[in-house]
């Protein structure tokens, strides 16, 4: 990741990846950690950070008093070793900043935000596309219609059965294939009643439909599960 220098006026803090840097923990116990003392309120700690890969990726940024909270709980050598760091840290935020570091402040802030609006764009590009396509549309179409219409677009295996699986496994759709109440009404399905009369017998044939809501709403869910 990217770091600006520190100025003067900061309090002293310290990163989840610091910490495990400075212990030798891995990083994802140390988050753990900070979890776990800190519970609910561990999201006000929350930073987005890309790693090497520019893959977006979740740190805990603590002031001072809290990260020696959590380090509390760690043995004595780690203690110090996180103590250490913060003293590091201090000192380098209490060294006034030169003309040249203030100026590469500004740079490596810019070049984080059009990384972050890269990976926006990235992020938004599938609704973009076929996603928003589809929504424009106020049509209803069959399971199966639209199993073909994401598969053909957006080369997703999905064919008939399987999307019907899908959203009886999501609970989207009753053992019968028939949409629970809530997302008819919600305006993700409809059902299409149609009568059938050969003469020796009749009979009500239910169709389930997924509306043009629905179809926008169900390619943002499957897409969340192809990731």
């Amino acid at each position: 990741m990217l770091q600006t220098i520190e100025n003067t006026t900061d309090k002293i803090s310290i990163s989840s990846r610091q910490i495990a840097e400075s212990t030798g923990k891995n990083h994802s116990h140390v988050k753990r950690d900070i979890e776990s003392s800190l519970g609910r309120d561990v999201s006000k700690f929350g930073c987005i950070y890309f790693d090497t890969m520019n893959r977006k990726q979740t740190e805990y940024v603590l002031p001072k008093n809290i990260a020696l909270g959590v380090a509390s709980g760690y043995s004595f050598e780690l203690r110090m070793k996180i103590i250490n760091r913060l003293d590091e840290l201090e000192q380098i935020v209490n060294k006034p900043l030169t003309y040249e570091q203030t100026m590469q402040n500004a740079l490596l802030l810019a070049d984080n935000r059009v990384k972050e609006l890269e990976n926006k764009i990235i992020e938004d590009k599938p609704l973009t596309d076929f996603g928003r396509a589809i929504s424009s549309s106020s049509a209803s179409i069959s399971v199966g219609a639209y199993a073909k219409a994401i598969e053909s677009k957006e080369n997703i295996s999905f064919g008939r059965n399987k999307l019907f699986k899908w959203l009886r496994e999501n609970n989207f759709l009753t053992k019968k294939n028939e949409p629970y109440q809530r997302f008819i009404e919600q305006g993700i399905f409809e059902v299409v009643e149609t009568s059938i009369d050969n003469g020796s017998y009749s009979k009500i044939q239910i169709t389930t439909k997924i509306t043009g809501k629905g179809q926008e709403y169900l390619y943002s869910k499957i897409i969340e599960r192809d990731k």
